[in-house]
Parts: structure tokens; sequence; C-alpha cells
């Protein structure tokens, strides 16, 4: 197991990833439609609180539903745009996802009946069948639904800064002057956390391969009476992995407060210095809550895009010996 362990300490496999993507060749025409109509749901979200701003400055404030039917029918038509674009995006990824989990687990079963002995007599059963089960379910969740959370963070990221800026851009530069402070947080626990989880990852291999060869080798265990010794390893293993595990949540629980302190401060900048442009006449109040809810949008992705940056930054997932 020396040498598979080594592969947990590899930080980015390039040249994993591409062979991973080439299995996306066979779903290019899903993807590119994919792409496509994530940019229209993060548009088309990055509207919402525009839309909610003319209602505010116009509606609300003048307190007349003048015109108001009209601005019901654009909402209207818009969410409808964006219920047909989430039950699209939902019916491409999940094909997208369970076709490349079909596609890596045929093709690496091929090349098992094709490799040699020595292959089998080093790499223990419950070893591959991790590999094979739960890592290539993790690679298909990556790249379909890794494609939906990038492109759909992006494109809404994107947007939000635009329409900031076009609404004010003093107050935008304010409300995004945590930004920089955020990354450099979200670098230095990301990378703790992350040493973590491959151990946890790891540990976990082992655990399928002791489950497999304690079942596969139990009448063998009985014979030479080791089963006390079994045990002791097995607990050793679960231990090892409790106790990383219990490491990775409390790391979490400090990055996690955190980041929402960095977030509220983001937030708590723009009612600041906005509320005071409001009572001087600078800008309106549906331009105030609009850059409110695109302050807690904007860090929220921040913080979803870092779990997406996370999985890409992931150990090798399958042995180089099932590349095809």
């Amino acid at each position: 197991m020396e040498i598979r362990e080594q592969e947990f300490k590899k930080r980015f496999d390039l040249h994993l990833w591409k062979r991973l993507f080439d299995f996306l060749k066979k779903y290019r025409n899903s993807v590119i439609l994919l792409v496509f109509v994530m940019i229209g749901v993060g548009v088309i979200d990055a509207t919402f609180p525009i839309l909610n701003r003319y209602a505010i400055d116009n509606y609300v404030k003048n307190n007349s539903l003048e015109g108001f039917w009209k601005f019901m029918l654009v909402y209207l038509a818009l969410i409808i745009v964006q219920v047909f674009n989430v039950w699209w995006l939902i019916a491409l990824a999940g094909k997208i996802n369970m076709g490349l989990c079909y596609d890596i687990r045929k093709n690496a079963f091929i090349k098992l009946q094709k490799l040699s002995f020595s292959f089998f007599d080093k790499t223990p059963v419950g070893w591959i069948m991790a590999r094979l089960t739960s890592d290539v379910a993790r690679i298909g969740d990556t790249l379909a639904w890794g494609i939906v959370d990038f492109i759909w963070g992006i494109s809404i990221m994107t947007s939000i800064v635009i329409y900031m800026f076009i609404l004010n851009v003093k107050l935008a530069l304010i409300t995004l002057s945590v930004v920089p402070f955020l990354a450099l947080l979200s670098i230095y626990f990301q990378k703790k956390i992350l040493f973590e989880y491959r151990r946890v990852r790891r540990i976990n291999s082992q655990i399928t391969g002791a489950f497999n060869e304690g079942i596969m080798g139990a009448k063998t265990s009985k014979i030479l009476n080791i089963e006390d010794k079994n045990i002791q390893e097995f607990e050793g293993l679960t231990k090892s992995m409790f106790s990383s595990s219990v490491r990775a949540a409390v790391l979490s629980s400090i990055y996690m407060p955190l980041v929402m302190t960095l977030g509220s401060i983001g937030t708590a900048l723009a009612l600041n210095f906005g509320g005071r442009s409001v009572i001087l006449g600078g800008i309106s109040f549906g331009t105030l809550t609009a850059f409110i809810s695109y302050s807690i949008q904007f860090l929220t992705l921040l913080e979803n895009l870092q779990g997406l940056w996370q999985n890409l930054f992931l150990p090798r997932l399958l042995p180089k010996e099932l590349y095809l």
C-alpha cells in the first residue's frame, strides 16, 4: 500500500484531469448546451434584485400601482424561463453525471481484465473497489455538477459586479472591499482543511480494503487465530479517520464564522455608506436594497466556489494502471 498512499500526497494531477475530461467529449453537445443554460440562470438570478429595486422606487416609494401589471408580467416571464432553465440544467447535468460514471467504470473494468498478476498481488481488492465505486461517483459529481456550479457562479458574480458598478461605482467599491481579505482567509484555511480531508479519504480507502480482506479472508483469520489482531488494526484505522474528520470539522467551524463575519462587514459597509447616501439623496432606497442583496449573494457564491476548487485539488482518484 505504500505506492498507493503516495497518490494521496499529490495536490493536483493535471494529467489525470486531462484524461478524465476526455470522457466529456462524448457529451460535448450536452456540455455546450449546459454552459449556455447556466449562463442564462446566472444572469437571470442577478437580474431579480434590479427588478426589486425598480418596484421599490416606482411602486412602494410612490405608493402607486400604475403600470404594475406590466412589471408583474416581466417578473413572471423571467420566473417561467428560470424554472425551465433549472429543469433543463438538472436533466443535462444528471445525464452527464450518470454517463461519465458508466463510461469510467466500464473502461476501468475492461482494463482490469488486461492487467498482469503483479498488479493484483500488490493492490488490495478493497482499494480497487473504493476507487471504482465512491471515487468514480465523486468524479462524476465534480465534472458534471462542477460545471454547473462553476459556470453559474462565474456568470452570476460577473453580472452582480456589472450591475453594482452600473448602479453606483463608489458603493460597489466599498461593498467589494472585503473580497481580498476573504480570498486570503480562504487560501489559508482551505489548505489546512484540504490536508485533513485527504487524510480522511486515504484512511477510508484503507478501511474499505480492511472490510473486504476481513470478509474474504475470514476463514484464514480463524485458522491462524488472528481475529484480535485484525480488530486492533481496524480500530486503529477508524480512530485515525475519526481524529482527522474532527480536525477538519473544527477547522471548518472556525473558517465559516470568519467568512460570515466578513460577509456581514461587507453588508454593514453597504448599509452604512448606502444609508447615508439615501438620506442625502445620492441614491434611492431601491438601489440600497439591491446592493444589500448583491453583497450577500456575492460572498455566498465565493464560498461555494471555494468548495468546488477544493474538489479539483483532491488527490489522484484512480490508479494510473486504469488509464485507457
